[in-house]
């Protein structure tokens, strides 16, 4: 009998250790594949600070006139996203639970949406979305509704009609 017991031990053991094995393999797997997700969501977010960033480049090194009207897609793999203009200088994309930064070389003045864009430049200051001209940035100081064009107009359009025409700075 001690043979039996012995064989019933050793491979309850035996059992054991190759549970232990599989538990460990399928952490290693897992683990990895989230790894993976989480590069595949960090990458769709460069890759879309890369559309707008390049785009804004673009108009930085053009002449003057430089307009171009571009898209961004609505949704990535079926989620939403989100693009903006933080101070002028950095470019911030935030996907699911990833975000990417960009600086941008230049000031640029305005923001960035989902999915139409216009971007332009004038004066040597490029402007996304929120391009009003002379006239209109005159009227706004005149009628002293410059401190609201951010809030209630679009955001970044106080700082193109000071940065190109030196009203409502």
């Amino acid at each position: 009998m001690p043979k039996k017991s012995q064989f019933s031990i050793e491979f309850a053991i035996l059992t054991a250790f190759m549970f232990l094995i599989f538990v460990a393999f399928t952490a290693v797997i897992t683990s990895k594949v989230v790894e993976s997700k989480e590069n595949e969501r960090l990458k769709i977010a460069e890759d879309i600070a890369a559309l707008a960033k390049n785009e804004i480049d673009l108009a930085t090194i053009t002449s003057d006139g430089y307009a171009r009207n571009f898209q961004l897609p609505v949704r990535i793999s079926g989620n939403s996203y989100t693009v903006q203009i933080i101070d002028n200088r950095e470019l911030v994309v935030r996907y699911l639970d990833k975000e990417h930064v960009s600086f941008l070389q230049e000031n640029i003045c305005g923001d960035i949406y989902i999915p139409n864009n216009e971007i332009d430049k004038k004066n040597g200051v490029v402007c996304a979305n929120s391009n009003l001209d002379q006239v209109q940035c005159q009227n706004a100081q005149t009628l002293n509704l410059c401190d609201n064009l951010d809030n209630e107009f679009l955001p970044g359009t106080k700082c193109c009609c000071c940065e190109r025409y030196g009203l409502c700075c």
